[in-house]
């Protein structure tokens, strides 16, 4: 064989090999096309779960939808929060990925590469702020695009979940001593006989009957029946709140005083989400946290 043949032979084979490697770089790392999570619980849950997965996904270059059987039980929620994310079906997401313990969550990026599928399906709960701050203006535009008719300073909520934390395994805790803490508190950074105190409760006669409530002056407070309010008006309520909030243990009140979009809002949560011990800083944000 000619030299020159050799030579173009040598060359076609480095082409064909090179080309080869290529191919093989993009199939590792080009990004896959969808990330989903698996919805559970009630709303406060779901933006943690939701926005946490859009979140990597924004992060990640990859595209977030929501299983189409989302609707079955949420059509409230889809309709009023998360219209604009897609719906596919469950079975075009093949590959889960699961947190190792509450309030804490690994890279997603450790798996992304290894992956050839066509998404991933996250089974967690997501209750970490760290998912998403990055993204706060984006969050607050895309899934809380909600009017407050009369935003004030003088504005404030406690909240106060009874009915079903009553008998919750992880989340019975004795809140008063927090709440009582909490109200001192406030009292040190404004003059409670001048705010408006909306107490919001899913069990509002029983709010009533808490004896740290007579620490705020009765013509302060505004007692709100959660079961009579929607949630958008609800949220609505928690986002003209631009003195702040006092919350307890509960996600959907933590997301009331997170779309609070006022710079000076004071905002008091407990150290812990559940009786357990747990790292919970994720619910910390810049907020006064105080022991329960």
């Amino acid at each position: 064989m000619k030299p020159i043949f050799i030579v173009l032979s040598i060359c076609l084979i480095f082409l064909i090999l090179l080309l080869i490697l290529i191919m093989c770089l993009l199939y590792l790392y080009t990004p896959l096309k969808y990330i989903s999570v698996v919805i559970d619980g009630r709303l406060g849950n779901q933006f943690f779960e939701i926005i946490s997965s859009w979140a990597y996904a924004k992060k990640y270059n990859m595209k977030f939808a929501l299983a189409s059987d989302y609707l079955k039980q949420n059509q409230k929620y889809y309709n009023n929060f998360f219209s604009t994310i897609k719906l596919k079906e469950k079975s075009e997401f093949f590959r889960s990925f699961e947190e190792k313990k509450y309030g804490t969550y690994e890279n997603i990026s450790n798996i992304i590469p290894n992956s050839n599928k066509e998404g991933i399906l996250i089974r967690s709960y997501l209750q970490n702020s760290n998912n998403f701050n990055n993204y706060r203006d984006e969050i607050l535009n895309n899934f809380f695009n909600i009017t407050s008719l009369k935003p004030s300073n003088n504005k404030f909520f406690i909240h106060i979940r009874l009915t079903d934390f009553k008998t919750s395994k992880n989340h019975i805790m004795d809140l008063s001593n927090y709440y009582r803490k909490a109200i001192a508190y406030l009292s040190s950074k404004v003059d409670l006989t001048k705010i408006v105190m909306h107490v919001v409760s899913d069990d509002i006669e029983g709010a009533r009957k808490e004896s740290y409530l007579s620490l705020i002056p009765n013509q302060s407070l505004v007692f709100i029946d959660n079961n009579k309010y929607d949630d958008i008006k609800t949220l609505e309520l928690f986002k003209e709140c631009c003195g702040g909030a006092i919350i307890g243990h509960s996600t959907y009140a933590w997301w009331g005083a997170y779309i609070i979009n006022c710079p000076s809002k004071i905002v008091v949560c407990p150290n812990k989400f559940l009786n357990v011990d747990e790292d919970y800083s994720g619910f910390y944000l810049n907020y006064k946290v105080i022991e329960v």
